[in-house]
This record gives structure tokens, C-alpha cells and sequence, in this order.
């Protein structure tokens, strides 16, 4: 059996657009139809956190740091062995308190997550997991904490998919990916689109 691990935020998770909270059902997330179309041979491991970034502390929520770089070890450690790791990370690091861009939020994947996975965390690995980067679809301002952040989620596509070739990970870009009403979460067409996507991605390369 191969297997799959899901690292994201809200958007992972499965957030329903404008609810800030509501959570699409197991016919509805990416994850999870991913899971229904690759059949049996394939276990999906849904990490999704709501508020997850790829690096940065978030004091406003005391009950669970949103730095995903902080808990990526212990989640790769915890499920191992895993065959693909799927990344969709950036969109929270938009918001204006952390003064990211798509360059950054690239860059800061590069070192947290791909660069430690393959230099210090696979000498504890039974397998080290081949990488598919997703970029994060293109946001609208709608929130105020994330006033400016559509004009650099538009440099998604182009900085993570640098990262992809210069790091020889797959990648898969965000044209297939739209945001909802709140301009920051998939829209459930989006998650049917997206795993579709995955799914024959994931056929080719197996």
C-alpha cells in the first residue's frame, strides 16, 4: 500500500468559504476524494490545521502554535512510513502581521520542510517521501488582514513552481483552484478539481 501525507492548512482541512469554521464533508474534501479515486492500494493522511503557516509564530492562538515548521517533524516521524508528501502551505503567511510574499513563503518551504526532510530528518526515516508542492490559490481581498495579498498570491505559481524544478519535487499549479465568497478558501468544486488532479499525477509516477 502506498502512502500519502496531506500537510496543509485550512484549505487542507476542508473550511467552507465564509463559515469560519464549517468543514466540508468526506464527499466533499480533496483529501478525501483523492482517497475514493486512487482505491485501496492508497492510504490518504489528512494533516490539515486551520491557521497553519509555513514558519512564522502565531502568539493569537495560545491553545496551538499555527507554525507548521514546528510540528512537520513530529508529523512525518508519527506517520512513517510515507511514500508522497503533498504540501499546500503559504496563504495564512499573506496576512499582514508577517510581511511575507510568494518568494518568501517559497523560500521558507525550500529550508523547513523540503531541504530538513532530505538532510536531517531521513536518517530517521524508514523511506523518504517524494515531494508534490501545490501552490495555494490566488487570493481576493476581502479580509482585512490579508489587505494586500492579492497581488502577491499571483507569484504562487511562478515561485513555487521554481522551487519544485530547482529541488526536483512535483508540482502542481493553481489554475484548477478558485477561492470561495471569504477570497481565501476553496470552493467545493475546487476540491473536486484539485484531487482529480492529485489523482492522476499520483498514477503517472507510482
Amino acid at each position: 500500500m502506498k502512502r500519502l501525507l496531506c500537510y496543509g492548512d485550512s484549505n487542507t482541512w476542508g473550511t467552507i468559504p465564509g463559515t469560519w469554521g464549517g468543514r466540508y464533508d468526506e464527499n466533499i474534501r480533496w483529501t478525501k476524494r483523492l482517497a475514493k479515486i486512487l482505491g485501496g492500494e492508497f492510504e490518504v493522511i489528512e494533516e490539515g490545521f486551520r491557521g497553519r503557516n509555513i514558519a512564522q509564530d502565531d502568539e493569537k492562538f495560545p491553545r496551538g502554535n499555527r507554525n507548521g515548521a514546528l510540528f512537520f517533524s513530529q508529523c512525518v516521524l508519527t506517520h512513517d512510513p510515507v511514500d508522497y508528501l503533498i504540501l499546500m502551505l503559504g496563504t495564512n503567511n499573506l496576512k499582514l502581521e508577517f510581511d511575507y510574499d510568494a518568494e518568501k513563503c517559497a523560500r521558507a518551504i525550500g529550508k523547513y520542510y523540503i531541504e530538513h526532510l532530505r538532510e536531517n530528518l531521513a536518517q530517521d526515516l524508514i523511506k523518504v517521501p517524494q515531494i508534490i508542492l501545490i501552490a495555494p490559490c490566488k487570493i481576493r481581498d476581502v479580509v482585512d488582514k490579508f489587505k494586500g495579498a492579492e497581488e502577491k498570491s499571483k507569484y504562487f505559481n511562478e515561485c513555487y513552481k521554481t522551487l519544485a524544478q530547482k529541488k526536483n519535487c512535483y508540482f502542481v499549479e493553481n489554475d484548477i483552484l478558485e477561492a470561495g465568497e471569504d477570497g481565501l478558501h476553496l470552493t467545493a468544486e475546487s476540491h473536486t478539481r484539485l484531487a482529480e488532479r492529485l489523482a492522476s499525477l499520483i498514477k503517472q509516477i507510482v
